[in-house]
């Protein structure tokens, strides 16, 4: 799939590819750590037994604490792409040359995005240190409250999330202001396509109309597909069924990079093209050229009669 957005993408698309193929690649990452860890939620406490890698070193702390800001580092910045992808597009629909040249500049990467994604390791290793302390003192308070808890717990790896000022203040202000962004891009680019000062070929226009309209799917999917099951399992449903709930709300969850990778082949015209020539060209040895699907090598097959001897 990225190989199709890198060699299909368009000249007006430019740089902004780059920012698709960072978006996928930590949104796919995010949710590949979440699976490692086969989790299981013990509500309504606040402790998760892990399974998968966490058997690796079930008593190390320290090792939770890592694997736990790993997936934290791969969704803030999984984030941080889709704000991103939004200024771009803003930038592009609104004609703002500088913007554009200084966010398609190789140097931003070295000198912006490396030194950013140093700071948000270090913030979500802070994160851990904060929200996940040591689980002794937790395993005393099962054996006297809860034996049964205790029990079944007892040798397995835990996850045990405190909610404190820190990890609060680090996670909501960053993804309030990302959702300001978007949304005043949005805004930003709906406006300026409605004025008359608009110079952009309808071609041109066109296209930068699909890559927002196809953005704000997507940020709508997230809403209804993502904060909706969360809300649900976290909110609405009973303790009695909130395990399951959560459960299944995870395996639902795992389905969202494939159908943003998806929309992305299916909505966006020069990556839907450039899909079905790919796979014609792998799979069936053709190619398509001006609407014309032809043979691209000759066929490995033989007629009996044909090979039958004279």
């Amino acid at each position: 799939m990225l190989k199709v957005v890198l060699k299909y993408s368009t000249k007006e698309i430019g740089a902004y590819k780059w920012y698709i193929v960072g978006n996928q690649t930590f949104c796919a990452a995010t949710f590949m750590v979440k699976a490692m860890a086969e989790d299981e939620p013990l509500f309504p406490y606040d402790v998760t037994v892990l399974g998968g890698v966490a058997y690796i070193v079930p008593t190390s702390t320290t090792f939770l604490r890592i694997f736990y800001a790993v997936f934290h580092i791969f969704f803030v910045s999984h984030f941080c792409f889709v704000t991103l992808m939004f200024l771009f597009r803003f930038a592009q629909t609104t004609n703002k040359q500088k913007m554009i040249k200084i966010m398609s500049n190789r140097k931003l990467l070295l000198y912006v995005y490396v030194p950013g994604f140093i700071c948000i390791c270090f913030l979500c290793y802070v994160d851990a240190l904060y929200s996940l302390p040591d689980i002794d003192m937790y395993l005393q308070v099962f054996g006297n409250s809860n034996p049964m808890i205790a029990d079944y717990i007892k040798g397995k790896p835990l996850l045990v999330e405190v909610s404190t000022w820190y990890n609060n203040y680090e996670r909501f202000i960053p993804t309030l202001i990302g959702f300001f962004i978007c949304s005043f891009s949005t805004y930003g680019c709906y406006s300026f396509q409605s004025q008359r000062s608009n110079t952009f070929g309808d071609r041109t226009r066109a296209l930068y109309r699909t890559l927002i309209n196809a953005l704000l799917i997507e940020m709508a999917v997230i809403a209804l597909a993502v904060v909706l099951p969360v809300f649900i399992c976290q909110v609405l449903i009973g303790v009695k069924y909130r395990p399951i709930g959560t459960a299944l709300m995870w395996r639902w969850l795992s389905l969202y990079p494939i159908f943003s990778m998806s929309f992305t082949m299916t909505y966006i015209g020069c990556y839907r093209r450039g899909f079905r020539q790919m796979m014609l060209k792998s799979i069936f040895g053709m190619e398509e050229k001006n609407g014309v699907i032809v043979q691209q090598k000759p066929s490995t097959y033989v007629s009996a009669a044909n090979s039958a001897p004279s």
